[in-house]
């Protein structure tokens, strides 16, 4: 009989075998972390690297010193024993599931040899996904373990979550158009710090490596949520769209060594960088459109001409490619874009509603200097949600999904940067869904996922 403890904190929850009825208990904890690093008194209960490094190296959440190694568990409520196979226990936990083949090794005071049994098992839920035109093709935001830079979307990142600053939580993130290396991300720290600010850090090789900003943002220390970061096309300009601290967003020019307040906006609003024209933002109030063109990203002026549908909360999306070209998801209202940084709108009138937009590579096929538009909405005669693309502005469109794979409907998304058809949909507790063109990489007749 096996049993597990739950909500049990210090030392962690444990799962304890018997094998006569409950008269005597064996601490599958305690045996294991004699091949790990001991637990009380001398600290918790751990497992040895080598059970989590293979497959799922981020189980450190981030900690790097003195003996970065992963907790043997919490939440403890599933476990189970092979029926067929006494030796093989399995048990989940707040983080991952474990299994060994072999937990008969603790009747002798021996460790079990363990290992993660959750291959391609996913609970995250995604709060950013960036494609950069160098690098990885993918980097992410998630809740609870912060983020990764996915260098090999078939293998957990060898490097484990970001660190320096790590993590708990990943609320925005974003790179610089023209100097793609350049990447920041913001959001609550494992372990809270001022000076420097671990509420928001930049790396200077696509993510390899991070470096706390000097400063936070006035707000940008929030325990809850401290909002969204912009990068400009140069990397030497952010905007940080603090939820409190601030009634606008406050840009630095010092990575994160000091923060200023912008002007010329009517309420705070989530800025957006142009990916090509440096210290160029644009923000939507819901139904103006404003852009820094004019003032070198500190202040903002109402530019639109074109008179757009109230709808609060939306933000634009900027071609990665193309200066001044904007995507304007407006839910039920449709889609609109803009080829002249927000003066002049057009609806794409096939478009019934838009959630999400992203902008991605180019079909190879296509005529020059259009990207593909990806569209998680519907398009006109259906009313289905579904994920769309289109390869010439929005004329024509293609669903890319079916209704066996909607997956929940994700919360963001992103189009790869380099490489033609490919999708990120980041769910809210679903993890990282991505898709390719099948068969076709070149786009001949490119069709679904």
């Amino acid at each position: 009989v096996a049993v597990a403890t739950l909500d049990r904190w210090y030392p962690v929850d444990t799962v304890y075998i018997t094998h006569d009825g409950g008269n005597t208990w064996i601490d599958l904890a305690a045996v294991s972390s004699l091949g790990g690093i001991y637990g009380p008194p001398n600290g918790n209960f751990y497992f040895n690297p080598s059970v989590y490094t293979p497959i799922s190296p981020w189980l450190t959440f981030g900690n790097t010193a003195p003996n970065a190694t992963a907790r043997f568990g919490w939440w403890m409520s599933a476990l189970l024993i092979d029926p067929v196979n006494p030796n093989h226990l399995i048990f989940a936990t707040g983080a991952s599931v474990y299994a060994t083949d072999n937990v008969s090794a603790a009747d002798s005071s021996q460790p079990p040899t363990w290992y993660v049994q959750a291959l391609g098992i996913e609970e995250t839920a995604v709060t950013a996904l960036i494609s950069p035109t160098q690098g990885a093709h993918l980097l992410s935001g998630v809740g609870d373990i912060g983020g990764f830079r996915h260098d090999n979307f078939a293998k957990s990142p060898a490097g484990g979550m970001y660190t320096n600053p790590a993590m708990s939580t990943t609320d925005g993130m974003d790179w610089a158009g023209q100097n793609p290396q350049f990447i920041a991300r913001v959001g609550v720290p494992s372990s809270a710090s001022t000076s420097p600010c671990n509420y928001g850090g930049y790396s200077t090789d696509g993510g390899t490596t991070w470096q706390p900003f000097d400063g936070c943002a006035a707000g940008g220390n929030n325990s809850n949520n401290v909002g969204t970061i912009a990068v400009d096309a140069s990397g030497t300009m952010m905007m940080w769209n603090t939820p409190s601290g601030s009634n606008a967003p406050q840009y630095s020019t010092d990575n994160g060594g000091g923060w200023s307040v912008t002007s010329g906006l009517p309420q705070l609003l989530t800025p957006v960088a142009d990916k090509v024209t440096p210290k160029l933002f644009y923000a939507f109030d819901g139904a103006n459109f404003y852009s820094t063109t004019t003032s070198d990203g500190k202040v903002f002026t109402k530019v639109n001409q074109t008179t757009l549908p109230v709808v609060a909360g939306r933000v634009p999306v900027a071609n990665f490619a193309r200066a001044g070209d904007l995507w304007l998801p407006l839910g039920g209202y449709g889609l609109y874009h803009s080829t002249d940084g927000g003066v002049t709108w057009k609806p794409v009138t096939s478009v019934l509603q838009a959630n999400l937009v992203a902008v991605g590579a180019a079909n190879p096929r296509a005529r020059a200097g259009v990207q593909s538009i990806f569209l998680y909405g519907a398009i006109s005669p259906s009313t289905t949600i579904a994920v769309f693309r289109s390869d010439n502005n929005g004329s024509t469109w293609m669903r890319v999904n079916d209704d066996a794979h909607q997956y929940g409907g994700p919360s963001v998304m992103a189009a790869d940067s380099r490489v033609y058809g490919r999708v990120f949909l980041g769910m809210n507790g679903r993890g990282i869904v991505y898709g390719d063109i099948l068969r076709n990489p070149l786009g001949r007749g490119a069709g679904p996922l």
